[in-house]
């Protein structure tokens, strides 16, 4: 039987973890531009944690583009809803100092990536969702209901199949447990 002389001190909500952050990526496959304009649309929402004041933000939500095999570079939106503001430098978050898509956004909204690219050319898409170490909203959340991608030999919808979402929910899932397990362990 163990006995306790004092209390724990109380836990700040945005008490930094030892663990590494969240990461979430999906990964669109290698396309080949059929040359001229092209067009990346999704029409999305999100939930992310952001300051009290709106920036800067916590959690967030960024889209890459890698050019014939080069590294991912962040692409900003040409038109329709754009990043909402920089990801906080503090609390380890992987996309720290970006813009970034951020805060509520609970409705669907557009947000469209243009330009043109030479034929033969090809890009590689990666959506990424990052999250601090520290304590987290509830459900932290970014949900992209279409993207569609024209200019690459007719429309492609690259939006995965439903057992990638449950591969990737399983994850998560894992992740959340492995979070909670550790914090357990602790107290």
């Amino acid at each position: 039987m163990r006995s306790r002389s004092a209390r724990p001190p109380p836990r700040s909500p945005r008490r930094r973890s030892t663990s590494s952050p969240p990461t979430a990526r999906l990964l669109s496959p290698v396309l080949t531009a059929s040359g001229g304009a092209f067009s990346i649309s999704a029409t999305h929402r999100y939930n992310f944690e952001q300051s009290l004041f709106g920036s800067p933000c916590f959690d967030g939500g960024v889209v890459f583009a890698s050019i014939n095999g080069g590294a991912f570079a962040a692409l900003a939106p040409s038109s329709g809803k754009g990043y909402d503001g920089p990801i906080s430098t503090n609390f380890d978050n992987p996309l720290g100092g970006q813009q970034a898509f951020c805060g509520e956004q609970l409705s669907n909204v557009i947000s469209t990536w243009s330009g043109t690219l030479a034929a033969g050319t090809t890009i590689q898409l990666a959506l990424d969702g990052a999250w601090d170490n520290s304590f987290a909203e509830a459900s932290p959340n970014w949900n992209i209901r279409s993207l569609t991608i024209s200019g690459f030999g007719g429309n492609q919808n690259v939006i995965p199949e439903p057992s990638t979402y449950a591969l990737m929910a399983t994850g998560l899932a894992g992740l959340a447990g492995f979070a909670r397990r550790r914090r357990g362990a602790t107290r």
